[in-house]
């Protein structure tokens, strides 16, 4: 049986920030299509109350 050494490439800090940043980056955009979301619902006569996921946990 032989065995395979798996080599895990060396990250430096700017690829690391450039990671971070875009995470926080994909995070902020879900949370500014969140809020667009809900006011668009509610136009349509959604009740903000149970748009949450909390609202959700309710039923």
């Amino acid at each position: 049986m032989t065995t395979i050494k798996i080599v895990k490439p060396k990250l430096s800090i700017k690829s690391i920030f450039n990671m971070s940043v875009g995470f926080f980056g994909i995070q902020f955009a879900f949370a500014l299509q969140n809020g667009n979301a809900s006011r668009i619902l509610q136009t349509f006569g959604a009740e903000v109350d149970h748009l949450s996921l909390s609202g959700w946990q309710r039923l």
